[in-house]
């Protein structure tokens, strides 16, 4: 399997960083021999118990796949019929509103994000430079960075995407063609979230988030020195972004503000409008937003939650760094399965 390229002496060992290169560089010791463990892939289906907040959750069934990674690299959900979800042994893993099936497409490289705008267009990114792209039925690849690795890509369509790199590179693909551009030095982008070609947010490991207009990217300090690691905009003045001590930073269009959701990273966030998010951190909890409030975090699962994708309200899907998928449904009433 061959091994990331990472650049540890531009990365901060603070928990969250260290978590980010044990998990997804391949290089820590205790994720190989997890690989080896971890074998199979457990797909758990979890139903709201009916109460007020609407953040506590019931694993009430489990439903056996088979997969050799960990799908937290990252998943895309277009509705409850539809997500994509990709790992860190170069599988390609596709659910249909009831069971997950597996592709391999990347085998001996690791995927570290995945961005689908519709059920037939979606763009998988992994770490050594490689942009691949689904039609519905099958996956091409092309080489978009080199050998660097690939950290994010949002796609808005068939013709718009925005990938980010570890070097402050941007990549912009316009549905035929990518080009790169410097948007932050040489610091590590650690995601993005467009909402359609005129807007982009990136955020980066020092507290920065990258804003596009389309035409150019812009920068501005939101959270200190603090590594930003999760990002959803849902419009160009409104976007929630994770941070790895357990903030959500608030954008509304002009100005960002924190507020303290965990105590521990918050690996991910997804939102379908300003009116519902939901978050998920180190600790395997999951935190719902209400337009207003976040909830208390609500214990979920026992592993990290690493990635997470709401395609809307009363849907989510999330993995967690030991083979699992989770999917969230019915949050008004538990339903029996």
């Amino acid at each position: 399997m061959r091994v990331p390229q990472a650049k540890p002496s531009r990365i901060r060992q603070s928990l969250a960083i260290r978590r980010r290169i044990a998990l997804f560089t391949h290089r820590a010791d205790a994720i190989q021999r997890h690989r080896w463990v971890h074998r199979s892939f457990t797909v758990f289906l979890a139903f709201a118990i009916p109460i007020l907040s609407m953040a506590s959750f019931s694993l009430l069934s489990a439903q056996p796949a088979s997969a050799s990674g960990i799908i937290a690299s990252g998943v895309s959900c277009k509705s409850s019929t539809f997500c994509m979800g990709v790992d860190d042994e170069g599988d390609a893993l596709a659910y249909d509103g009831t069971t997950w099936s597996i592709t391999s497409i990347d085998s001996g490289n690791a995927f570290r994000g995945v961005s689908c705008a519709s059920s037939t267009f979606c763009v998988a990114v992994d770490n050594v430079g490689n942009a691949f792209k689904y039609n519905g039925s099958s996956w091409s690849s092309s080489d978009i960075d080199g050998t660097t690795q690939i950290d994010a890509v949002s796609c808005t369509g068939s013709s718009f995407c925005v990938a980010v790199d570890p070097d402050g590179n941007a990549l912009k693909y316009n549905g035929t063609s990518w080009s790169s551009s410097d948007i932050d030095g040489t610091t590590q982008i650690n995601t993005v979230s467009c909402t359609g070609s005129s807007f982009c947010v990136a955020v980066d490991i020092d507290g920065n988030a990258l804003k596009y207009n389309g035409t150019s990217w812009s920068s501005s300090d939101i959270d200190g020195t603090n590594e930003l690691d999760s990002l959803s905009c849902v419009s160009a003045s409104f976007c929630e972004a994770g941070d790895g001590l357990g903030n959500i930073l608030h954008y509304n269009g002009t100005s960002w503000s924190s507020s303290s959701i965990s105590s521990v990273p918050v690996f991910g966030v997804s939102c379908t409008s300003s009116s519902f998010c939901q978050a998920v951190d180190d600790n395997g909890n999951a935190i719902i937003y209400n337009g207003s409030v976040w909830d208390t975090p609500s214990a979920t699962d026992a592993s990290s939650l690493l990635a997470i994708s709401c395609p809307k309200s009363d849907f989510c899907a999330a993995g967690d760094n030991n083979g699992n998928a989770l999917i969230f449904t019915n949050w008004s009433a538990a339903t029996a399965i």
